[in-house]
């Protein structure tokens, strides 16, 4: 399987593109899905330097945001083989295939191609996390990292929002 690798924490200068082994089996709550489009992004960058607040150990697979098609029947989980979806991870998603918890990856609509699916979701769950509550809420890091995406409307804030005087 190929991958997009840190092979030093030299930024993007320290990533190569190759094999790294075995596509991954799934777990029993993890769907497998062939990745056909990955989103770089600023933990991405961060992390290639070893910067970032999840340091994994070098070498390892870069990518945060993907967009694919589940290549394997999770029934049980809401998913069949050949739905187009997209979703996330700490990272690892830089890969030809993956195996991600399902409460990470969700339907990609049709009117979205795989690369659009790819940007979308840290993009979406920065903004959910931050509106409507201007600069943040006091939710904390961690309040979008199980969720799946909200269709319905934004999150409730914990604190009010911060006018734009500051």
């Amino acid at each position: 399987m190929r991958a997009a690798q840190v092979v030093a924490l030299d930024g993007p200068d320290g990533v190569r593109v190759g094999e790294i082994g075995p596509a991954p089996v799934a777990g029993e709550d993890e769907v497998l899905i062939e990745v056909h489009s990955v989103g770089l992004s600023y933990p991405d960058l961060l992390m290639s330097e070893g910067r970032y607040q999840i340091k994994p150990e070098v070498p390892f697979v870069l990518g945060v945001d993907f967009a694919g098609v589940v290549s394997q029947d999770a029934a049980a989980l809401g998913f069949t083989a050949g739905d187009r979806v997209a979703g996330w991870s700490a990272y690892g998603s830089a890969a030809e295939v993956v195996a991600v918890p399902s409460e990470r990856v969700f339907p990609l609509p049709q009117s979205l191609n795989f690369n659009q699916g790819a940007a979308m979701p840290l993009n979406y769950l920065t903004d959910i996390s931050l509106w409507p509550c201007g600069r943040g809420s006091a939710r904390g890091p961690s309040s979008s990292s199980t969720a799946r995406p909200a269709v319905s409307g934004p999150p409730p804030c914990r604190s009010p929002p911060v006018s734009a005087a500051g």
